[in-house]
């Protein structure tokens, strides 16, 4: 089942199942529009390929996953608030597949070609994306918006586990499966812990966005290639995928590595 056969099967069970919300296939073929609101399928769609799920099996995850979105809709916890102040404690860094963007529509900004960084709103149950029309409405520019969502996630990351192995191979894991391991490569601070105990510049990869790996230029080159074939089955079979782009990272900079 391709990407659209996928989302027009799981149209037809929300239509089903909840007859009174306006579900609609939008115009990208792994996309579901519902009143203001986006949905990625992408996931769903690797997890059902992986696991090999029935039908009947798809219904109950279609329906568990949606409900559970509609009623935290219902209650304001997915809904980007109107007034930044109560926002502002709320909105963190994260990373999209850039085939998610609709122009004019989501705050981004750029990092590679396959991936974008964006702004959400984070709650206990999942996340809604800052749009441009909530950006002019708090009267907030781009620059300052990144800045206050890097710091929140900053603060959401203290304390958090981190896998480090002092090689040879040198190696830093992170996931905690908090939906934002691959965008704390983002933070600064983060560059900087890893560029100290693995040299810089260091290799980094993010092929889901519950995943972060980060490893030293002088390990041996099969390691290097054990890591590279690892990560493209990761951005392929894994949940919420990105990409196997390998990067080159210092404590300023994020880029490709040509590997």
């Amino acid at each position: 089942m391709d990407a659209k056969e996928f989302r027009d099967r799981v149209l037809d069970i929300l239509r089903m199942e909840f007859p009174v919300e306006e579900f609609a296939a939008d115009e990208r073929e792994g996309v579901i529009a519902w009143k203001d609101a986006e949905f990625g399928l992408e996931s769903l769609h690797a997890d059902a390929l992986r696991l090999g799920i029935t039908d009947d099996q798809l219904r109950e995850a279609v329906v568990a996953h949606f409900d559970k979105v509609i009623k935290m809709t219902e209650l304001g916890k997915l809904v980007v608030p109107a007034d930044w102040e109560e926002a502002r404690q709320r909105v963190r860094l994260q990373l999209m597949p850039s085939e998610l963007i609709r122009d004019g529509i989501s705050v981004t900004y750029p990092l590679l070609d396959q991936v974008v960084v964006s702004v959400v709103i984070d709650s206990p149950h999942g996340y809604a994306y800052v749009r441009n029309e909530d950006l002019a409405k708090w009267n907030m520019s781009l620059f300052d918006l990144y800045e206050i969502a890097c710091e929140n996630l900053k603060q959401a990351s203290e304390g958090i586990e981190i896998s480090f192995i002092d090689g040879p191979p040198s190696l830093i894991v992170l996931q905690t499966q908090d939906g934002y391991d691959a965008a704390r490569v983002l933070l600064p601070e983060f560059r900087q812990f890893a560029a100290k105990r693995l040299g810089t510049p260091f290799f980094a990869a993010i092929p889901n966005r519950d995943f972060l790996i980060m490893w030293s230029q002088t390990d041996d080159t099969s390691f290097h290639e054990h890591i590279k074939n690892q990560v493209r089955i990761d951005a392929t079979s894994q949940s919420h995928p990105l990409t196997s782009t390998i990067l080159v990272v210092t404590e300023e900079k994020i880029r490709i590595a040509w590997l």
